[in-house]
């Protein structure tokens, strides 16, 4: 009922069979989110087995466990009306009377009125299927029981038969560590550090240590991807990060469970061991690099080199794991290489793993899987294929390989010679192909597995064809370099501080369009979704090197807003679905970027682009948010009407005159402060002011001159309400309450200053200057703890404040948005520093936010615990767990501090078909130099400092001429020019 168990096999047919998914049910008002059990009668004799089984159903739900069982009358003798009367009758005297066809309850078919592709459904999907003709349910459950009987003594005899590995190693190899010479590392901190050049994380684990927590990396492409930690566990998916995993996911930081494994055995010895650090550890250290596109992972043990290379295509949704093993000893080696793949091909392995079957096909050396219970995904097919030897045995069942109460730690499949080659439906599915070879001595042997996912079979031969010809691995491994190389290419820096190098040059941008862009996913959250503000304001960061990237995202957002103007806080690609929500400003973001990208790019054609909009039932007062799958309206629109739609729809204020806060502002914890449509919010203020600013010039170049005016003369009125009801007196208020109860202010017992109204204060530049410095000094004060290496969002944080703000008190005070770091929101504080001049604090508060300098030794990082070399969205600030991070790598934090580093400390704009230097850098720096490549042109610029100052621009020269400011003509003439400026 609960569990996978091998009496499915009984309907392996109907599972392979079936190809309908869940919503075919909905007609015959079954959801299919409860255990089905289906009995199939077709004779009145049969009718006792039906009254045992509303016995077991009323049993069951006293005791809470909830099932829908279907009773499917299949008589065909005439008298089916008087069958179905006899059927209706014997529910109706019993506990079911009132639950027929309700959910947990019995549901009544015949099977005259059920489609014969819907049969095959309920029997695929039944957790057990009971048979009129199959005598009493006791004896036919004890004939299931049998047959799982027969299974467990079937994987004795396996047993009986497998190799007894010796305690000791036929050698006492001389321990050798392929890692020693890895060469000297920046920001070495006891667990590992950079490469000279910056292009790799190198993790060294010693034996028996391991990272604090998992320090992964993500590598995929736009459509297929995987992560990996330093022990080798991860998971791969295809298509959507959360809706179709190929392999299961798993977010447990201890046991950092892996669905995937490359296990090596002796086959002399018997030992055996996994590649990397886990499930089943060897002796020795291992090393791990993280790279961009690429993990590797090297250890030596049993007279073997071994190097795994992992990495995704620039294109194809496979993931290519490269095997090379070289013998070190002076005797010929014989050994087995088993890969074994856990599948999913859905949301969670728990849902689809009774309607996953297996394949497997000779000619081709391949595992086929297809999950036949699927809808969004239907007819899609894994598969599983090794190149530089044949497969010598495989199994598709799980059971078998693992073995009972074993883990993939000390799976049973290794102790057996060979595997029993078992496949189909109706298993506990997996594919693990064995693959038994040899390696002369002082040789070297490389194999490549491949592990995909195709529309169909014959896509998927296609590509495990493209990939079997010689020197296809080589080339894609290649291509993914390059690809890589000219994307993070496009701007070098070279400052004084090295940290920011390498975060400027290589890992934030990688962060930002792998994880954000592309994955949508990492350990800590795999969600697989677009956030319509999310995403728009990553692309900010890439206007420099992949501006197309930028442009796409902005119409593939104008695509999810409805019509009245309002948009999708998230949503799924394919269908669509997602979430309507009350957020003010979600929608904001839209003209916000698209206002940025062009004056970064001068692409004024983009607001041309027709893209249709949404439609869906507007919410409700009462309504703070649907989940639903709206339809493509008829109605289309510009990007420059969709940006104007979704202004207008934000022109919403209160009594004070400020932007309502609705549901949530940019802070979605705040889901309690406007729930009556009066409270407001005084960040919102700054950004819809600079917004509306913003795109006044949009609407003035696009002729639309009075809307232009009228932005203006809404942004004075509204600058005017900011500075009347959001000063508090020594800093800015944070919103107010529906009953107008201010927050963020000095009255408060809780919140009394939020960073983000303070830092917006000034980027927005609607502040007045005092009190935008006021605000800034109220900041560095209040919530910039220097001495613990974190800002602070809020403080104090919410515990027991009264109105109740939102979900944000569900978090512990002092972690996340609740008065933690939250590292977006942090690095807005840079950009308010270089807007006031100040580049010391600018400076010192990237390199604190940086996550290299919260672990730069081993002390630091086992406080810290997670990666070194990207942003954590957070990072605690509660003892006894204050400067511990939390989750990385998919936060906005990396898009942000990449804008805060190349915009705001090294002054570095592009307006158009102009390049605006206005450096804003820590006074201790004697200069830096920057290398910007515009198309085939390459800018190579020198700022230099004498005079120890943050900024300004004392002289400035293109090509050795001199400026009169330092703004640079930029053509595309295939030439190197120089410019260099002097502060």
């Amino acid at each position: 009922m609960l569990y996978l168990s091998p009496c499915r096999r009984d309907e392996a047919e109907f599972i392979q069979q079936n190809r309908r998914g869940q919503s075919s049910l909905w007609p015959y008002a079954i959801s299919g989110d409860l255990p089905i059990v289906l009995v199939r009668v077709k004779e009145l004799e049969h009718i006792e087995l039906v009254r045992r089984l509303l016995t077991v159903h009323e049993y069951w739900r006293l005791k809470g466990l909830f099932a829908d069982l279907v009773i499917l009358n299949e008589d065909e003798s005439g008298y089916v009306q008087t069958f179905q009367d006899s059927l209706r009758d014997l529910i109706s005297m019993g506990h079911a009377r009132d639950l027929l066809n309700h959910p947990g309850g019995v549901f009544l078919l015949q099977k005259d009125h059920v489609q014969a592709e819907d049969v095959v459904l309920l029997c695929a999907v039944a957790r057990i299927v009971f048979a009129g003709e199959g005598g009493s349910c006791t004896v036919q459950i004890r004939k299931k029981g049998k047959l799982i009987k027969t299974k467990v003594d079937s994987q004795s005899s396996l047993h009986d038969r497998a190799l007894k590995a010796t305690q000791e190693s036929i050698q006492d190899y001389r321990v050798e560590v392929i890692g020693q010479s890895m060469g000297h590392l920046l920001f070495a901190n006891g667990y590992g550090g950079f490469s000279e050049n910056g292009e790799e994380y190198i993790i060294r684990l010693q034996e028996g240590m391991n990272t604090p927590l998992p320090w992964i990396n993500v590598i995929a492409n736009p459509k297929f991807g995987f992560q990996v930690s330093e022990v080798g566990a991860g998971y791969t998916w295809s298509q959507n990060s959360r809706e179709y995993k190929l392999t299961p996911w798993s977010n447990d930081p201890i046991m950092d469970y892996s669905g995937e494994v490359l296990y090596l055995r002796d086959e002399e010895s018997g030992e055996s061991w996994s590649v990397a650090a886990n499930p089943k550890r060897g002796k020795g250290s291992y090393t791990v690099r993280h790279g961009q596109g690429y993990s590797i992972f090297e250890h030596f043990s049993h007279g073997l080199e071994q190097s795994m290379r992992l990495f995704v295509p620039v294109v194809e949704p496979v993931k290519i794991v490269e095997l090379t093993l070289k013998n070190t000893t002076d005797y010929e080696k014989c050994l087995s290489a088993i890969y074994y793949v856990e599948w999913v091909l859905g949301v969670a392995r728990e849902y689809t793993a009774p309607y996953l079957v297996t394949e497997y096909d000779r000619k081709c050396n391949s595992f086929f899987t297809q999950n036949t219970y699927q809808e969004e995904f239907a007819g899609h097919i894994g598969f599983l294929t090794v190149f530089g030897e044949s497969v010598t045995s495989y199994t598709g069942d799980r059971t078998e390989f693992i073995g009972r109460n074993r883990s993939l730690a000390d799976p049973l499949g290794l102790e057996l010679e060979l595997l029993s080659e078992t496949v189909g439906a109706g298993l506990d599915p997996c594919s693990a192909m064995q693959l038994i070879f040899t390696v002369s001595q002082g040789q070297s042997k490389t194999i490549t597995f491949l592990l995909g996912e195709a529309d169909n079979r014959q896509e998927a031969e296609k590509l495990i064809s493209l990939y079997g010809q010689s020197g296809q691995v080589s080339k894609a491994f290649e291509e993914v370099t390059h690809y890589w190389n000219e994307l993070l290419g496009a701007v070098k820096v070279s400052t004084p501080d090295i940290s920011m190098n390498l975060l400027l040059n290589r890992w934030l941008l990688y962060q930002t369009v792998v994880c954000r862009l592309w994955a949508r996913s990492a350990f800590y959250q795999s969600g697989g979704a677009y956030g319509f503000r999310d995403q728009l304001q990553d692309v900010m960061a890439l206007v420099y090197t992949t501006p197309q990237a930028t442009r796409e995202q902005i119409i593939l957002h104008c695509g999810h807003q409805f019509i009245e103007g309002d948009v999708q806080h998230w949503w799924h690609a394919g269908k669509g679905k997602g979430i309507r929500t009350k957020f003010t400003d979600d929608l904001l973001w839209l003209p916000f970027v698209t206002a940025y990208y062009i004056e970064r790019s001068g692409d004024e054609e983009i607001l041309e682009e027709m893209i249709g909009f949404l439609e869906d039932e507007p919410l409700k007062e009462d309504e703070d948010e649907r989940y639903s799958i709206p339809f493509s309206s008829l109605e289309q629109g510009s990007v420059y009407e969709h940006c104007i739609r979704a202004i207008e729809r934000g022109l919403r204020f209160g009594e004070h005159g400020l932007p309502l806060i609705g549901s949530g502002d940019w802070n979605d914890g705040f889901s309690r402060i406007g729930p009556k449509g009066k409270g407001e919010s005084v960040w919102l203020g700054w950004f819809l002011y600079l917004t509306l600013i913003r795109f006044a010039g949009v609407c003035d170049r696009h002729q639309d001159l009075e809307r232009g005016d009228r932005y203006r003369h809404i942004a004075k009125e509204l600058q005017q309400n900011m500075e009347l009801h959001g000063w508090d007196g020594g800093w800015y208020r944070r919103a107010y309450f529906d009953d107008g109860t201010p927050l963020g202010s000095s009255q408060n017992p809780e919140c009394q200053i939020d960073a983000i109204a303070q830092s917006w204060s000034v980027i927005s530049g609607a502040a007045k200057t005092t009190r935008a410095k006021d605000a800034m000094l109220a900041l560095e004060h209040y919530l910039w703890r220097k001495e613990e290496g974190i800002l602070l969002l809020l403080t104090p944080p919410f515990d027991k404040f009264i109105p109740n703000p939102g979900y944000i008190k569900g978090y512990v005070p002092g972690v996340r948005e609740n008065g933690g770091q939250y590292t977006h929101g942090a690095a807005w504080a840079i950009l308010a520093y270089t807007s006031l001049g100040e580049g010391d604090k600018a400076g010192e508060l990237f390199q604190m936010l940086s996550p290299i300098h919260h672990a730069r030794t081993e002390h630091e990082v086992n406080r810290y615990k997670v990666e070194p070399y990207v942003m954590a969205a957070d990072v605690y600030a509660t003892y006894p767990h204050v400067g511990r991070g939390g989750w990385t790598w998919y936060t906005g934090a990396a898009g942000w501090m990449y804008q805060a580093g190349l915009e705001g400390i090294l002054g570095f704009t592009r307006q158009g078909d102009k390049l605006f230097l206005k450096p804003c850098i820590p006074s201790r720096w004697t200069g830096f130099r920057l290398t910007y490549r515009y198309h085939s042109t390459q800018y190579e610029i020198i700022v230099e400092n004498p005079r120890a100052r943050m900024t300004g621009c004392q002289s400035i020269t293109f090509d050795g001429d001199n400026l009169q400011e330092p703004v640079i003509s930029l053509k595309d003439d295939s030439l190197v020019h120089t410019v260099r400026l002097i502060l």
